[in-house]
């Protein structure tokens, strides 16, 4: 009876409990709801986005098939070009490390190799409707390159290569020339000069072409608002370049300063005090005095600097620059067209 009784009295709590789990499952369902309708509405623009990532890619391709289409032989040339002056750097690199004391056949076929290069460029690959290499060479406005943006890129590039394989026969003269004339240090030093001016070169070639294009056609009864916005753009490029250029040309100066550095002829006074040469022990041959005054046969201290760039006495020295980079004769592939 007792537990009869309490079972009665337990029954509004049981129907309260029941009326909470409800309540609590009613919860549950809703925020599963809300979950799958957050997950779907996500899905459903991410297949937006995806679409339209989509057909974008799929119109730029016809946009470019038809570029292919209208500039076909142009965009060949200048993989051409590529092509053209890597093979060209190739060959010319075997020749530098294959043969320490080439023989006068060698020598004329790595200028011969370069010449050809260089002429079937000019003359074949880089011959493009209104690109005239002579105007780009001279630093004058190129009538492509002011046609339009792509028509600049046009004209940097085909420019560029030129100017590489012409480098690259420069350094060929310079691989060709006897020992007795120029030491393998030496020939070191002028394959980094020429390299670093044909970047130099390279840069003024590009500023002025990028200036024409920002001028556009300066029309004297143009709007004065629309020309100071191109002048704007030609001030702020050349800000731009300036920091490229004189940087460039600080590191001319240092490899021509180098050469003048290395080649200091001693007195005959420094000769006879220094009486032997302190790397062969022998009379000089061909003396000459670094910074330090120290004085060395040419053939020894070339050598010597072939190891290292101090000098051999008080090794505090050094005539070369800090950096190799392209002393060994390698041309740059990087074209740096902005």
């Amino acid at each position: 009876m007792a537990a009869n009784t309490s079972s009665f009295f337990n029954i509004p709590q049981l129907i309260t409990n029941s009326d909470e789990s409800e309540e609590h499952d009613r919860d549950e369902e809703s925020i599963l709801q809300r979950l799958r309708h957050t997950c779907g509405t996500r899905a459903n623009d991410t297949q937006d986005y995806l679409n339209i990532i989509w057909n974008v890619s799929t119109f730029f391709i016809f946009v470019f098939l038809k570029f292919l289409t209208e500039d076909f032989t142009l965009i060949t040339r200048l993989i051409g070009g590529f092509m053209l002056v890597f093979y060209a750097d190739y060959k010319f690199q075997r020749c530098v490390r294959k043969n320490e004391n080439p023989s006068v056949l060698i020598r004329l076929r790595a200028i011969a190799m370069s010449a050809v290069f260089c002429y079937s460029s000019s003359n074949h690959i880089f011959t493009v409707d209104n690109y005239s290499l002579k105007q780009v060479i001279l630093l004058k406005k190129c009538d492509m390159a002011v046609e339009s943006f792509v028509g600049t890129i046009k004209t940097i590039f085909l420019s560029i290569y030129f100017i590489k394989l012409f480098t690259i026969l420069m350094k060929s003269l310079i691989f060709a020339m006897p020992t007795g004339c120029l030491t393998q240090t030496s020939k070191s030093q002028f394959y980094q000069l020429s390299e670093f001016l044909s970047q130099t070169f390279c840069s003024f070639i590009i500023t002025v072409q990028w200036i024409h294009y920002f001028k556009g056609s300066w029309l004297i009864d143009e709007e004065i608002i629309i020309n100071w916005k191109k002048l704007c753009l030609i001030i702020g490029y050349s800000i731009f370049k300036i920091k490229i250029v004189v940087g460039q040309l600080i590191t001319v100066a240092r490899c021509l300063g180098n050469l003048t550095e290395y080649r200091i002829q001693p007195t005959a006074e420094e000769i006879e005090k220094a009486e032997l040469c302190p790397i062969c022990c022998d009379q000089f041959r061909k003396p000459q005095k670094l910074k330090c005054n120290h004085v060395f046969c040419t053939k020894c201290i070339d050598s010597w600097f072939e190891k290292t760039r101090t000098c051999p006495v008080c090794r505090i020295y050094s005539p070369l620059t800090n950096s190799t980079k392209y002393s060994d004769g390698t041309t740059s592939k990087i074209i740096e067209f902005w």
